[in-house]
């Protein structure tokens, strides 16, 4: 990333910006006896960044697909970890608005059993069931609907198959759910979404989301690399 962004910014621009930034901070500090100067030094601080904004702009535009795809991908392996064995979570279903959800039918295969009876949210055409995984492994659950069936893995345990929140059945939604197949766009469905805990990172006695974590190690690298790669950011 740090190569795309040496590309495609403007380095000599991002360089001058800086360096005229640290002038006028320079400047605060020289001539903070006097009101005026230091006034006009913060103006030109704020014009200063607000062009530095403008040089970043064109290599975030160039980088945030890939940038994107990446944290999809991640998403998909670490965002969120597999049910556990015997402890119940939640599991849902968006249908179509010509639906009758009374008819709609869930079959679990032999690892999963139901707790509860659905419960059904008329208003947002929902459907809301309570499983349980009984063993580690990934299982899965049927849905019925007059002649048509869609079935979702439930992955439980220590399990290292990928763990996908959702099922989807619009090709954009697919893209940020990119582990299962995609509903066929004829399906009852719109999608199959399952509460699987959230990752979370442990760090010097903190917990943080997996996602803020990437951030902050993309950062520290980004800056500790910068001189190899000779990128002004």
């Amino acid at each position: 990333m740090l190569y795309i962004f040496k590309k495609v910014s403007n380095q000599g621009g991002i360089r001058a910006t800086k360096n005229h930034i640290k002038a006028h901070l320079l400047a605060i500090r020289l001539y903070k006896h006097d009101a005026l100067l230091s006034m006009l030094a913060i103006g030109q601080i704020f014009v200063e960044n607000s062009r530095y904004l403008l040089y970043a702009l064109k290599p975030m535009l160039v980088m945030i697909i890939p940038v994107m795809i990446i944290i999809i991908q991640l998403g998909t392996r670490y965002g969120y970890n597999p049910a556990q064995v015997d402890q119940a979570i939640l599991i849902s279903i968006h249908v179509k608005n010509d639906v009758d959800l009374k008819r709609v039918t869930i079959v679990p295969s032999s690892g999963i059993r139901i707790d509860v009876p659905p419960l059904y949210i008329v208003s947002t055409h929902e459907i809301f069931w309570r499983i349980c995984p009984l063993a580690p492994g990934t299982s899965t659950v049927t849905f019925h609907y007059n002649e048509q069936s869609e079935s979702k893995k439930i992955v439980a345990g220590h399990n290292k198959d990928f763990v996908s929140a959702k099922r989807v059945r619009s090709s954009f939604a697919a893209f940020f759910y990119p582990a299962e197949k995609r509903l066929p766009s004829d399906s009852f469905l719109n999608e199959i979404t399952v509460g699987y805990p959230e990752n979370r990172i442990q760090l010097a006695g903190f917990s943080m989301h997996w996602l803020l974590f990437f951030l902050l190690v993309s950062v520290g690298i980004g800056f500790l690399t910068k001189g190899i790669f000779r990128v002004q950011i």
